[in-house]
């Protein structure tokens, strides 16, 4: 996808090397933090992103809503001078104690929340290679997502569950879907897993790039 934009805005051929995850701090058993907030591990869907418009997480929340499920959302991020859009978000889930939002995290505190998460959720309109998927592909954390092409290319239609981009009946649906069927997303992570460790592991990228640079 990027290597065709690329192509058709500057008319250049261009080498591709995907970026690879970061490695998550260790956390150990007790999920003091998600405790903390009122979670139990495997019982949430966590978004992680900056609180942006082109990331969508409004109509996660709008999704979340619909569901009838015990589940949480628990949305880690600050804003990006988007306080405004920030403060729309906390309307729209106020009164409604099963959504969290956490600021932003970093160590042992976000590794807790991501890790301890049933799914991950990342409903946006515009991604280029999201890192923040990547590392929950890399902890075996089931994917639900919009249907962009970079979501495509990562996940598939066998690495996670798509939905139709900007459409929040969609999106809880495949929400739905995934809560009602652990043992098959659980599946679905396992070979995002697998994917993430072959395609996007920090061995070939650095060989791949000095490759370049010779």
């Amino acid at each position: 996808e990027l290597r065709t934009y690329f192509k058709q805005t500057y008319n250049r051929d261009t080498v591709y090397i995907p970026n690879g995850p970061a490695k998550y701090a260790p956390t150990d058993d007790r999920f003091a933090y998600g405790s903390s907030l009122g979670l139990n591990p495997g019982k949430y869907i966590t978004y992680v992103g900056r609180l942006v418009p082109e990331k969508r997480p409004d109509l996660l929340i709008e999704a979340f809503q619909k569901l009838s499920s015990d589940w949480k959302l628990v949305l880690v991020g600050g804003t990006s001078d988007t306080n405004a859009f920030a403060q729309q978000l906390l309307n729209l889930a106020a009164n409604n104690p099963n959504i969290v939002f956490t600021g932003e995290l970093r160590g042992e505190k976000l590794a807790e929340i991501v890790r301890g998460a049933g799914c991950f959720t990342l409903p946006s309109d515009l991604e280029g290679l999201p890192l923040a998927m990547l590392e929950a592909m890399q902890e075996g954390i089931p994917i639900v997502a919009s249907d962009i092409p970079a979501h495509q290319q990562l996940i598939g239609h066998d690495r996670g569950l798509l939905f139709a981009g900007g459409d929040v009946a969609a999106c809880a649906r495949t929400l739905e879907m995934a809560i009602a069927n652990p043992q098959v997303l659980a599946a679905m992570a396992n070979r995002a897993q697998k994917y993430v460790r072959l395609h996007h592991n920090w061995d070939d990228i650095t060989s791949e790039t000095l490759n370049v640079y010779k």
